[in-house]
């Protein structure tokens, strides 16, 4: 019988498991399928289960597992996989929705290519997925934490950090310079209407509004 743990969940002979619970090195392993919520609206509830002993990380299955109500979907391990690379990509890299999906679809066979989720619903799994990295929104400007990497330019410098904070203290500039003028008069013009802008639209309008 085979048996292939990964992503977290362990794949029987074209059956999907879940974790359920777990004592010392022992597994207890459920059908995906199993419906926990009472008067749930689905036609689908499989009581299936298997237990396994975990040792370095290997899973060895104890017994023969309980019989599913259901047939097996060859395709569920590719297609959980695919949705897990997915989601990898869009957390670890910028890339476009389509250049993620281009990539990680190569790798995937012709055969398996219609259970997977179409291009929209990819796009919005990679939406989810970076939404959920990003920082909380601060609810005003002393609670503002630009990270190391954001605050400096190309070359390595400090990214108007210097000119920022003279304007919001209100203090002069120590030097002028005509290049800057038109700079200047577009970030106080963002920053004098910082009382009507979100914290998130203020540095939107500053980040989009200067030339580097």
């Amino acid at each position: 019988m085979e048996c292939v743990f990964s992503n977290n969940k362990l794949f029987i002979n074209g059956y999907v498991m879940v974790k359920n619970k777990v004592r010392e090195n022992r597994y207890n392993w459920e059908c995906e399928k199993r419906v926990h919520r009472k008067n749930a609206e689905t036609t689908e509830n499989c009581s299936a289960r298997a237990t396994t002993d975990c040792v370095n990380g290997v899973h060895t299955l104890c017994g023969t597992p309980t019989d599913h109500n259901h047939a097996p979907e060859a395709h569920r391990a590719t297609v959980i996989d695919f949705r897990t690379n997915i989601k990898k990509r869009a957390h670890s890299t910028r890339d476009k929705p389509s250049q993620i999906l281009q990539e990680v679809i190569s790798n995937i066979p012709l055969s398996i290519q219609p259970y997977l989720p179409r291009p929209e619903a990819v796009r919005k799994i990679i939406k989810r997925k970076r939404r959920k990295c990003l920082p909380a929104e601060p609810t005003n400007l002393e609670e503002i934490n630009i990270p190391i990497s954001l605050r400096n330019t190309f070359a390595g410098e400090l990214f108007l950090l210097r000119e920022i904070e003279l304007i919001l203290s209100g203090e002069p500039k120590l030097r002028q310079h005509p290049k800057y003028a038109a700079r200047k008069k577009r970030l106080n013009n963002i920053i004098d209407d910082k009382c009507n802008r979100t914290i998130i639209d203020f540095l939107k309008g500053i980040a989009y509004n200067i030339k580097l």
